[in-house]
């Protein structure tokens, strides 16, 4: 389920072409808000009046919702125009810090089953990871599959930023360690990428950080519908006039 809501978060759930589409977007939403900060200048409205149905109301609660939503928005949409365009990102940081580019969707050697071996349990692949990082709390654990391995990731909960870039990847035959991503161990590249998705999630600072990312993308809709309100509402009185 998880893995589904980020596919749709990040892609639509329908590949590249879903990608594309949101990654733009949030470029034509950084154009936006830009441009809505321009229209707010002027008079710096921060009110609301007029009865709830009236183009007043409408227009001063776009106003005002609009500029104290403004940073979180901002800082969401320039994150998410990183991750959108992460490949492009990654290989820049790359060049800059003279390292070379690791690709994370490659597949690590795999576990070849034996005759009349006995797989590990799940239970016993979480123990022997977490003995390897004392402290870290397991979140998450990959099941092996046509002789794959097991993959278990680790959490450390005094670490906002990386934490959870910790991984121990296990033979299921005999509990062998295959491989071991710690966060202690991130190359720039990969914490500049870990940093820009904290800020997105809004984990960077825990709970409070968490808590004004959600309430900026509630918001982030209704600014949308009351700017639509606006448009049609002036729409139809230029039509009359």
């Amino acid at each position: 389920m998880l893995g589904f809501m980020r596919a749709l978060h990040v892609r639509l759930a329908t590949g590249d072409i879903g990608r594309n589409i949101l990654r733009w977007s949030t470029v034509l939403m950084l154009i936006s808000l830009a441009s809505g900060l321009y229209l707010w200048w002027p008079r710096k409205r921060i009110r609301i009046r007029g009865p709830w149905r009236s183009r007043l109301f409408w227009s001063d609660q776009h106003n005002s919702f609009g500029i104290f939503s403004l940073v979180p928005l901002l800082l969401l949409t320039a994150t998410g125009i990183v991750i959108g365009f992460e490949d492009e990102v990654s290989s820049l940081l790359d060049k800059m810090y003279g390292t070379q580019p690791v690709h994370s969707n490659q597949t690590p050697a795999r576990s070849e089953p034996g005759q009349g071996s006995t797989e590990l349990t799940p239970d016993q692949a979480i123990a022997i990871a977490s003995a390897q990082l004392p402290g870290a709390l397991p979140y998450r654990l990959q099941m092996p599959r046509y002789g794959g391995l097991y993959v278990v990731s680790l959490t450390y909960s005094d670490n906002r930023i990386a934490a959870e870039h910790n991984s121990i990847s296990l033979d299921p035959r005999n509990g062998r360690i295959v491989a071991v991503n710690q966060s202690a161990g991130l190359s720039p590249r990969e914490r500049f990428m870990a940093t820009n998705e904290a800020i997105h999630t809004g984990s960077i600072l825990g709970m409070p950080t968490r808590i004004l990312a959600a309430l900026a993308s509630i918001l982030l809709p209704l600014q949308v519908i009351s700017g639509l309100l606006i448009w049609i509402r002036r729409t139809n009185i230029l039509r009359r006039g």
